[in-house]
């Protein structure tokens, strides 16, 4: 592994790099076993074995064209109460998106990132006691797509058009990570933080917000599968928002009632 001699708001935390590997998830645990600090952060090129939420699920990238990467935050270091953990990486992906690219990305409940309704980012979140990892795919350089993914995956650059180097967002990406997930609130600025744009700290409750704000079909009609995909059959129903513990709000088409969601699928395909 190679040390990357990036900036980060992690104190002490280093960046690794390996050019493949089989999964970031499975370097991370080694690393939590050897005692590396919160926001220590190993990235590759190209995962073997990378995979998604479901166990039939993997993440297929070409070399070099997506930033993989996986966090470790221990957790004696993570505030409390911390809220839904990939619904923030999630908020920390769309705010990268947004100052770095002037882009208008989609939050998808409960772990992925849109541009233009399509996949462009995924998140998977993993407790490695006394840790939790927070496994990122970010599709960056992508110009083009396998046939089974052209409707439903983007990329960066597809998007914005604009060329840029995979390195260069893990800086700030951290720092996007570290303002919705550790940063503190009560002295009404991080001075981890160095960008003009995000300087303020965040207060504990406006993470919620964010979300609702860039969250995937809110106030709209859609296909739901509560769950796990073969378990219950899916259902058509309204999106009201999300819980202070980041469970789907979803009123069933035909129903006064409101229910809530820890686990499921918002499908792609709309009743309407």
């Amino acid at each position: 592994m190679l040390e990357l001699k990036l900036s980060t708001p992690f104190k002490n935390a280093p960046i690794f790099y390996k050019p493949e590997t089989e999964s970031t998830m499975i370097d991370a645990r080694n690393l939590v076993s050897q005692g590396f600090p919160s926001g220590t952060l190993i990235v590759t090129s190209y995962q073997i074995a990378g995979r998604g939420r479901f166990p039939d699920r993997k993440w297929e990238s070409p070399p070099g064209e997506s930033l993989l990467c996986t966090l470790i935050l221990r957790t004696a270091d993570l505030p409390s109460p911390l809220g839904p953990l990939s619904l923030k990486a999630a908020l920390s992906l769309a705010t990268l998106l947004e100052e770095e690219f002037e882009l208008k990305p989609a939050i998808k409940w409960p772990n992925d990132v849109l541009l233009k309704d399509r996949k462009v980012a995924g998140i998977l979140v993993e407790t490695k006691e006394p840790a939790i990892l927070v496994g990122m795919g970010i599709n960056c350089l992508q110009k083009s797509f396998p046939k089974e993914l052209r409707k439903t995956a983007t990329s960066i650059r597809k998007v914005s058009g604009k060329k840029f180097e995979i390195q260069d967002l893990i800086s700030p990406l951290l720092t996007h990570l570290y303002r919705w997930i550790m940063a503190p609130a009560e002295e009404g600025k991080d001075p981890t933080i160095k960008s003009p744009n995000i300087a303020a700290a965040i207060p504990s409750s406006r993470w919620k917000s964010e979300i609702e704000n860039r969250l995937y079909r809110k106030n709209e009609s859609v296909w739901f599968q509560p769950g796990i995909p073969g378990m219950e059959e899916p259902f058509a129903g309204v999106i009201l928002g999300i819980s202070e513990e980041g469970l789907l709000l979803i009123k069933p088409e035909g129903s006064a009632e409101i229910r809530e969601f820890a686990a499921g699928e918002i499908l792609f395909l709309s009743k309407r």
